[in-house]
């Protein structure tokens, strides 16, 4: 005997499924949430001039008094701030260094220098070339353990690269507590009336590394090879020190 559902009636806590999911849906071009995101509407203003430019982000949510007003701020306070490598400070080193700590009896490992790509080599050395200025990196002639330079383009279209430590992390000592958890933080902030977000130029470059440690942090290129004055991005404890 053929039984009729069309009059089966459905709970009220019930989502009927047709209600969550459309068909049609499945053939519509998937969008990446973040180009959504107000927080890359923002327009440039710069608070220095054409020769030596000073470039904040101001979202385009702000109202025109609103705006003036932060401009007025950054203008009265842009002193504070590091515009380019060359003005970066050192934490103090008696306070904070960055160690590497090893495992016993681990092999060091040379990466083979990988090939890049041609259209992107006066950007990269560019790039190189402000590190070494602003001694966040030197050069090495001799090693044993050297990794290599991994190049990626920032949103602004500039590069920035980064280094493979892959083999270094595996030959390292895990921090036993590296980052908070956000459960803390959260309770923390719980409460608050008004939160700040600030995001550091170069952070971790502002911290020294140990000069027992600095030649493991090796990095070969079509120029020569380097090691990290400074922390650099990618070490598996950076984190935990910055």
């Amino acid at each position: 005997m053929q039984q009729d559902s069309t009059n089966n009636a459905i709970p009220k806590s019930v989502v009927k499924l047709e209600d969550l999911y459309n068909l049609k849906d499945r053939f519509k071009r998937s969008t990446n949430s973040k180009l959504q995101s107000s927080t890359l509407n923002y327009e440039l203003v710069n608070l220095g001039t054409d020769v030596k430019p000073q470039n904040v982000n101001l979202g385009l949510g702000l109202v025109l008094e609103e705006k003036l007003a932060y401009i007025h701020l950054l203008r009265q306070y842009k002193n504070v701030f590091a515009w380019n490598y060359d003005e970066l400070k050192t934490y103090d080193t008696s306070i904070i260094q960055h160690t590497i700590p090893m495992i016993d009896n681990e092999k060091s490992v040379q990466q083979k220098l990988r090939k890049i790509r041609p259209n992107l080599e006066n950007q990269i050395k560019t790039e190189l070339n402000k590190l070494l200025k602003a001694k966040i990196i030197f050069p090495v002639r001799h090693s044993k353990r050297v990794s290599n330079m991994v190049p990626v383009r920032k949103k602004n279209g500039d590069i920035r690269f980064f280094i493979d430590f892959r083999n270094l992390n595996k030959s390292c000592q895990k921090d036993n507590f590296d980052l908070p958890a956000m459960e803390q933080i959260l309770q923390v902030v719980a409460g608050s009336e008004l939160m700040s977000f600030l995001d550091g130029f170069s952070g971790y470059n502002q911290v020294l590394v140990h000069p027992d440690d600095q030649l493991k942090t090796k990095f070969r290129t079509k120029w020569g090879t380097y090691a990290y004055l400074k922390m650099p991005f990618g070490l598996i404890n950076a984190g935990a020190t910055f």
